[in-house]
């Protein structure tokens, strides 16, 4: 990915590409307030590449560099999880 100037503002499928997750994960964010977002008149979200670039490092994601495709799943990023970071993300016990 190319990188991420915090003064750009992203759509809602920019958002999810740079993530690596769906577009209905990234509105699902914005609804629970995980993500700032700005609504213009014609109701589209923009969100800042500051918010982006935020949200992105709380997730481990990095912004400068492709994804890892291949096997694993797109929503966390192309990697794997270790067991608490899974629990902790669904919000559960590792137990």
């Amino acid at each position: 990915m190319d990188n991420i100037s915090s003064t750009k503002v992203f759509t809602i499928g920019q958002v999810a590409k740079h993530l690596g997750v769906a577009k209905g994960t990234v509105r699902h964010w914005i609804k629970t307030g995980k993500l700032h977002a700005s609504v213009d008149a014609h109701g589209m979200h923009s969100v800042t590449g500051e918010d982006l670039l935020t949200l992105g490092m709380k997730r481990g994601v990095s912004m400068h560099q492709p994804k890892v495709t291949g096997g694993l799943p797109k929503r966390h990023g192309g990697k794997l999880l270790s067991v608490s970071a899974a629990a902790s993300e669904l919000g559960v016990s590792k137990e």
